[in-house]
């Protein structure tokens, strides 16, 4: 949606929604991660995935802003949609059903 807006409020719409549904991904991640891991190794996998997260928020707009300068404005939006998007499949392909056995 965002990179296929034509205005500020197009843009502006499409971030509150990116925004919105992105904001209950970290805690979602963590529930995740912790019914993954075993119990002893759990400090080891927190502070790796909160490590990545930094460096995420370090590198994302650093690679976004040469990219928005190469290849447009665009550019960076139609990224983190693909990147989303093969994020999507790994997990539904890499996740099991954790639903206790009845």
């Amino acid at each position: 949606w965002q990179a296929l807006a034509t205005g500020s409020i197009g843009l502006g719409v499409g971030r509150f929604w990116f925004g919105f549904f992105h904001s209950g991904f970290s805690q979602m991640s963590n529930a995740l991660l912790a019914g993954m891991v075993e119990p002893g190794r759990r400090g080891a996998a927190f502070g790796i995935a909160s490590s990545v997260w930094m460096l995420g928020g370090v590198a994302g707009p650093t690679v976004g802003g040469l990219l928005a300068y190469l290849c447009g404005l665009r550019a960076p939006f139609w990224l983190n949609a693909g990147i989303l998007v093969a994020a999507a499949f790994w997990a539904r392909r890499s996740l099991t059903d954790r639903s206790p056995a009845a």
